[in-house]
């Protein structure tokens, strides 16, 4: 014979899930004074703050009048839930939540308290709880799985908690407004330990996936880091040596041509000691988005080192790659142009020479091909486009 099912004591489990809250608290806000720099950190802290007061309070419902302990605590979690949502949406790059927003949540959570205590109902005050967590844990999980990409899991799983929580909670509003019975959400025989235990299940699991979203951010930020020059995001040579191997092989496999450009900004000492070095940074920003404009999505253009560049162009031959090189050349000369509106000792320019692989060449063999087409460039006057033909003795 089986034993029977057992009962769980609502106290205890309150407290117990009061307990799990408050060290989520802890952990979330340990999280967020680590990595103040992560938007939504000190918002996900805040809400389990008052999170795990509100909890107290339903816990004290017998030390001070029901009616005030109940009504403080479902404020504190609606309020919590609006400070969780507004933190994932920055958390994921979203506008935080307007004002008028702001201010039409914190009427119907006070309305639904009002009507409570007006009603005097312990079902309606249940009912309406649920439905309000259970509404903005599917805020939350719209937010999550909307904005997660296919390789941040933690977020998709994260999501999907979310997504499951609400399910739950609109369950159990559905079923306390259309029960006929009078609902005691203290028996310990009803739906109350129940959801109390996946709530205990859940502040863990969430908590855990804030974490591991918090990780994925920052090993994000690591590998760009790793793979683009700071000053102006374009990608470095560590970078540009690896996306090279790839298409060098592709170009081997699939017969397809590719084409190397090596560019060089003319006068460059000229400008930053007419200019400062500020300055000098702010045209070599220039020059990296005006070049973006032109090339395609599946180029990979690097900065090669001070100011030199490097792109890849797959699947373009050298020919039609000189006439890539002249739209960059002209689009970095058009934006000089317009934000230079006084009289230069020199020309801000650029030199490009280009290359085309040829069967069983490495990487660095194109791209000193190209760096000699760019030599030819400079040494014949300077913004012009050099080709190093495919075929003919060098």
């Amino acid at each position: 014979m089986f034993p029977p099912l057992m009962s769980f004591d609502v106290q205890t489990l309150l407290v117990a899930v009061a307990l799990a809250t408050m060290l989520s608290a802890v952990t979330r806000i340990l999280l967020w004074r680590t990595h103040p720099g992560i938007p939504g950190l000190g918002h996900w802290a805040g809400a389990s703050v008052l999170g795990t007061v509100a909890l107290l309070m339903i816990a004290m419902r017998n030390v001070v009048p029901e009616w005030l302990a109940l009504s403080l605590a479902q404020m504190l979690i609606a309020m919590g839930f609006i400070i969780l949502w507004d933190g994932f949406r920055r958390f994921v790059g979203r506008a935080p939540l307007s004002r008028p927003i702001l201010m039409v949540l914190i009427v119907f959570a006070i309305g639904l308290i009002v009507a409570s205590n007006v009603l005097q109902s312990l079902s309606f005050r249940t009912s309406s709880n649920a439905l309000w967590v259970a509404l903005l844990s599917a805020m939350v999980a719209q937010e999550l799985l909307s904005a997660a990409r296919p390789r941040e899991v933690a977020m998709r799983v994260s999501g999907w908690l979310y997504a499951i929580s609400a399910a739950l909670f609109f369950v159990r509003s559905f079923a306390v407004a259309t029960s006929d019975a009078t609902v005691d959400p203290w028996s310990p025989d009803g739906q109350t330990p129940l959801m109390l235990l996946w709530w205990l299940c859940f502040t863990m699991g969430a908590t855990l996936g804030m974490v591991l979203m918090a990780s994925e951010r920052l090993q994000k930020e690591l590998d760009h880091q790793a793979s683009h020059d700071p000053l102006t995001g374009a990608l470095n040579r560590r970078a540009l040596l690896m996306f090279a191997e790839k298409e060098l092989a592709r170009c081997r496999r699939n017969g397809q041509p590719l084409s190397v450009l090596m560019m060089d900004l003319d006068h460059f000492k000229a400008i930053n000691d007419h200019f400062g070095h500020q300055g000098g940074d702010e045209f070599l920003c220039r020059f990296v988005s005006s070049s973006q404009r032109v090339l395609r999505t599946e180029d990979v253009f690097c900065r090669f080192g001070g100011e030199e560049f490097l792109a890849l162009l797959p699947g373009i031959t050298s020919e039609q790659a000189l006439l890539v090189a002249e739209r960059i050349r002209s689009a970095y000369r058009s934006e000089m142009e317009n934000i230079t509106t006084i009289s230069l000792p020199f020309n801000a320019t650029v030199s490009i020479g280009i290359s085309q692989y040829r069967p069983e060449e490495e990487i660095d063999d194109v791209i000193l091909r190209a760096d000699t087409a760019l030599y030819q460039a400079k040494a014949n006057g300077r913004n012009r486009c050099e080709l190093m033909e495919f075929c003919g003795a060098e």
